[in-house]
């Protein structure tokens, strides 16, 4: 039921790579594009779409799936090579350098990969001599797709040829560009997603794709949202198909348990070092604590390694789940278990609100806006109104030089002005009479 909407930045790249692959006056700055992000985002639907463009363009394109062909990638690649190509031209003996070599000479070549991620390090290492070995040629165009940014540094040829792309969710707009398209290859009216449905499953989902398709599935099964039964069979529903059978799928027996209570506690803060980790699972998961708080250095790699979504983010500077998944684990937790949520929100509030007070500089800006994200996310929050405003008023005495930082890290924080809600055009009131003030203040010394 999948189906493809355009993702501008990533299809204007792929075009304007494809034309100057075709044009022989110029070169590819970066011949070789990896696409990554978590299962379920997209990234074979945007391969098939690379594929197309092959077929349109009448250039030979090798796709190696890494989960079916990962012992046998060579010999896939010169089984592709050779249908493009006359027999007398390839004989059976020869390497896939070799092979995609003699298919050069012909013209452009594009390779894809998807699910690198499942290859082992050594068929990685393979994949980059391979690279390398055939980078040079200018009429080479790979991409690479994967759940999680595999670096490719062991070539240095490759290793600097390469360029990352995260694959995210859907923006609203391209959710209800791909409800449209849904809607039309759908046979009978009895299909069509009412409207208010439609918010609903943006709201939900926050344009996972695969939660999208799930959701709809469901729907389109007879399970409403809008009542509290159609809610929980849904609800159950993405738990099982998306988190249990998808991101959970390499944790096994007890493993499963401790992952999904673990990453479903850790997607409440919107990063998290040690201390928080520890501190949560002390809290709110005492079982799966420690014997000692050096243990826990070990927790987000074994995390990470299971499930592919958890893993250090340099904008937050802290262990984060990755983003679609985050969402639908805060869903999840949120509808199922409302009141043990907003304590942990409030709990959180109240461990950033000590951290920020025992921090200096930038660490105290950054933990203030996690305090101030934690007490807007908590509905229960007795005047809530009332304390965020005072740590609004408390962070607007900081030093100018402070708060610019601030400012700044606010005006691109659009999960924290979700969360302010109504409160939102009071605290940016407070932010700009306070900017303006320091711009005076400037102006007159």
């Amino acid at each position: 039921m999948s189906v493809f909407v355009d993702r501008d930045r990533e299809m204007r790249l792929i075009e304007d790579s494809f034309q100057i692959l075709l044009d022989k006056n110029r070169l590819l700055r970066n011949p070789i594009l990896e696409f990554y992000g978590v299962s379920g985002i997209g990234k074979t639907l945007l391969l098939e779409q690379i594929k197309e463009r092959c077929r349109v363009t009448h250039l030979p394109c090798i796709w190696i799936d890494l989960t079916e062909k990962k012992e046998v990638f060579q010999l896939e690649v010169v089984t592709q090579v050779k249908k493009y190509l006359q027999q007398e031209n390839l004989q059976l003996e020869q390497s896939a350098v070799s092979a995609t070599k003699v298919l050069l000479q012909q013209g452009p070549v594009v390779m894809l990969f998807d699910a690198i991620d499942e290859a082992s390090s050594e068929q990685v290492l393979e994949i980059e001599e391979l690279l390398g070995n055939l980078i040079n040629d200018e009429q080479l165009f790979v991409v690479l797709a994967s759940k999680t940014m595999v670096e490719l540094k062991r070539e240095r040829s490759v290793a600097r040829k390469l360029k990352w792309h995260l694959l995210e969710a859907l923006d609203r707009n391209s959710c209800e560009e791909y409800l449209d398209k849904l809607g039309q290859s759908q046979d009978t009216p009895a299909k069509q997603i009412e409207p208010d449905v439609r918010a609903l499953i943006f709201t939900w989902t926050r344009g996972y794709p695969l939660a999208m398709n799930i959701m709809i599935e469901a729907i389109n099964a007879g399970h409403d949202p809008r009542t509290e039964t159609g809610k929980d069979q849904i609800l159950n529903i993405l738990k099982e198909r998306v988190i249990d059978q998808e991101i959970l799928k390499d944790a096994v027996g007890a493993l499963k348990d401790i992952c999904y209570t673990a990453l479903r506690l850790f997607s409440v803060p919107r990063c998290s070092n040690l201390i928080i980790m520890e501190e949560l699972i002390k809290k709110f998961a005492p079982k799966l604590q420690r014997e000692s708080s050096l243990a826990y250095f070990s927790l987000p790699k074994e995390l990470h390694e299971t499930t592919h979504i958890f893993s250090w983010n340099r904008e937050r500077f802290g262990f984060a789940v990755e983003t679609p998944v985050r969402h639908l684990f805060l869903l999840l937790y949120s509808l199922g278990q409302p009141q043990e949520y907003n304590e942990v929100h409030n709990f959180l509030a109240q461990l950033n609100q000590q951290l920020a007070n025992e921090a200096a500089g930038q660490d105290r800006v950054r933990y203030t806006r996690e305090y101030l994200y934690h007490l807007a996310s908590n509905p229960d929050l007795v005047n809530q109104s009332q304390q965020i405003m005072e740590v609004i008023a408390a962070m607007l005495k900081e030093q100018p030089v402070l708060l610019q930082s601030f400012f700044e890290d606010f005006a691109q924080d659009q999960e924290l002005k979700e969360a302010l809600g109504p409160y939102l055009a009071m605290v940016e009131q407070a932010i700009e009479q306070r900017a303006a003030q320091i711009k005076k203040d400037m102006l007159e010394g």
